[in-house]
């Protein structure tokens, strides 16, 4: 069921406009995500909950662009592998 507060993919390509990425590949979205969890690294050493949202959203902003470029539904794909992972632990829990 689709999350009725995610953005609409015009939202979405403006967002990535405004930030100047919607001209970037996988490639260059990789490298920025590289920085941005850098950055993210570094609010989580500090503490300070306003800096690490503030990094949480770019580092969510550009695994958006890297799923959008690929055709994946970032929700969808978490749903798969929290379905995945779940599974594998009950059959752990099962002694399977």
């Amino acid at each position: 069921m689709p999350n009725p507060d995610t953005p609409t993919p015009e939202a979405v390509a403006e967002l990535f406009a405004h930030m100047r990425i919607d001209d970037q590949g996988p490639r260059e979205c990789i490298a920025f995500l590289a920085e941005e969890l850098g950055e993210l690294a570094k609010a989580v050493r500090t503490g300070e909950l306003p800096a690490i949202a503030e990094e949480i959203g770019d580092v969510g902003i550009l695994l958006h662009r890297i799923a959008l470029l690929h055709g994946i539904d970032v929700d969808e794909a978490v749903r798969a592998k929290a379905d995945l992972r779940r599974a594998r632990y009950d059959a752990e829990r099962a002694g399977g």
